[in-house]
């Protein structure tokens, strides 16, 4: 699933080992993370995105940020204990070709008051969701496969799957009309995994809100 997700750059990237995330020299002197000696480490399991808050001194819930021995500049977490308790992320930590473990770190978006300013930094492991976009405005609507998510007033009021969204979108937007204003989807080639992705966003919804998003009970 992480396949098509790795860093554009490998001097440039988070590195996934067994017990570690290390932060390339480059992202070092980048981003000033040589001054830092502590980490705050935040888990999204539905977006499947890790986030970072890098902090000069200690404080509880923040992990140890420590410089690699030798001459490397790199800066490296111990993580063994996240593994644990995120499968997705076991993964990446098993996945045997070393590029396929190197992401980017991506700076969070100073607007969204939810994550930031607790969280300054994000990595997104496999499908990334686009921004979203107007349901009304079919323009916008993409040809890929993909999984895709209906919103009305922000809430999710369905999840599903197409090989084709523009196809699937405006099939929707003949039946919910006004019951959606916005949506969003990942780009997911691959159909076995479209329906693995959709699977695992419909359980996490059941999961955390307690019943299916309300368009999907009405068909499922």
């Amino acid at each position: 699933m992480i396949e098509e997700y790795y860093a554009r750059s490998e001097s440039d990237a988070v590195t996934f080992s067994f017990r570690t995330i290390a932060f390339s020299a480059s992202l070092v002197k980048k981003h000033g993370l040589d001054v830092f000696d502590y980490v705050r480490v935040g888990i999204d399991s539905e977006l499947r995105r890790i986030y970072f808050s890098f902090q000069k001194d200690p404080a509880p819930g923040l992990s140890r940020l420590y410089s690699q021995t030798g001459r490397s500049k790199r800066r490296m977490i111990a993580i063994g204990q996240l593994y644990t308790q995120y499968d997705w992320l076991k993964k990446i930590r098993d996945e045997k070709v070393r590029a396929k473990k190197q992401f980017i770190l991506e700076e969070v978006d100073p607007n969204n008051q939810s994550i930031y300013p607790k969280y300054k930094f994000f990595i997104t492991m496999g499908y990334s969701w686009s921004t979203e976009r107007d349901f009304d405005d079919s323009t916008q609507y993409p040809e890929e496969p993909g999984v895709y998510r209906l919103k009305k007033d922000g809430e999710i009021v369905r999840i599903g799957e197409s090989n084709n969204i523009v196809v699937r979108l405006k099939e929707h937007y003949s039946t919910y009309g006004t019951g959606v204003d916005k949506f969003d989807f990942e780009v997911v080639p691959n159909e076995d995994e479209r329906k693995k992705e959709e699977k695992r966003l419909l359980e996490h919804f059941k999961d955390t809100i307690g019943r299916l998003p309300k368009l999907n009970q009405i068909t499922n």
